[in-house]
């Protein structure tokens, strides 16, 4: 796990809602080093560490390693700034696919949407 285990983030709790879906909390780490240099004075979490933090989240939830080959659609909704929001929940749902499953994902909490993504994950 490349950006738990530098300390981007931690998972509070996993929800599992069904047996192809769940709910994932994770707290980001305002400390963390990618927010000196992504901005300065304005940080924010970058929106590839944002859909690497949801591959992740979906790697732990299905106990296997994947590989993200394939973006249908992602929309970056709003800014996540570390500072602000630094607890939200991943609502994760699979399809499985022939070698791999299809995995649609909202990154949000109470208050706002940040990211909607449609992917094809691979299985390593």
């Amino acid at each position: 796990m490349l950006l738990q285990d530098r300390k981007f983030y931690s998972i509070s709790n996993i929800d599992k809602t069904s047996e192809n879906s769940a709910v994932v909390t994770i707290k980001l780490n305002p400390a963390c080093e990618v927010y000196k240099g992504h901005f300065p004075g304005f940080p924010i979490a970058p929106g590839v560490c944002s859909m690497e933090t949801i591959k992740e989240c979906a790697e732990t939830f299905l106990n296997r390693k994947m590989f993200l080959g394939n973006i249908i659609q992602c929309r970056f909704r709003k800014l996540v700034e570390p500072d602000k929001t630094s607890e939200f929940q991943i609502q994760l749902n699979f399809t499985e696919l022939e070698n791999g499953t299809k995995l649609v994902a909202v990154m949000q909490n109470e208050e706002a949407v940040f990211l909607e993504l449609k992917a094809e994950l691979s299985y390593v």
